[in-house]
């Protein structure tokens, strides 16, 4: 068994992909369309990587409530059903135990939402003061998406333990606050 998203005709003919391997593969094809054209599937697709993520956490996970199901069937998902699951995977951990509502979702799925960065009275933003507000949240929604355990957090943002605490200690994070 074999998968792509790549168009194989156009990449035989551009000499990207070789005919004789393709005939070879193509034994029995399923078209999928992309996620975007098949906006139906979304609130299935959800509840079933709630019900993985609820057998993975060890809290419940209950489904998304009706404003962040609106909001994820509104999304395209250029990344399929890959980018829906991993959203739903962080989605479930930031909730902790309660529905998912919108702003357990990545902001990636609310562009035009997204907050702008303050303006300094010179004219241009305060670059070193927006990321240390970035890390701040991040850090802080990890450490209440976590319980408050170090090594969970860390592992959830993908740094070491001790990179963690440095950064717990230079922005005075307690326990999550």
């Amino acid at each position: 068994m074999a998968a792509t998203n790549r168009d194989f005709q156009s990449a035989i003919e551009a000499g990207t992909f070789r005919e004789d391997l393709f005939y070879r593969l193509n034994v029995f094809s399923i078209t999928l369309p992309p996620l975007r054209k098949r906006k139906e599937d979304i609130p299935a697709l959800v509840a079933a990587f709630c019900e993985r993520e609820r057998r993975r956490l060890p809290h419940d996970v209950p489904l998304p409530d009706a404003d962040a199901l609106e909001a994820m069937t509104a999304y395209d998902w250029p990344g399929n059903v890959r980018e829906l699951q991993n959203v739903i995977e962080r989605a479930a951990i930031l909730a902790g135990g309660e529905p998912i509502r919108r702003e357990h979702l990545p902001l990636s799925l609310f562009p035009a939402r997204a907050p702008r960065p303050r303006v300094s009275p010179e004219g241009g933003i305060d670059f070193d003061r927006e990321v240390e507000a970035f890390e701040r949240a991040l850090i802080t929604q990890a450490m209440k998406a976590c319980d408050n355990v170090k090594a969970r957090a860390a592992k959830y943002l993908g740094i070491d333990r001790n990179r963690l605490r440095y950064k717990l200690r230079q922005y005075g994070i307690e326990d999550g606050s």
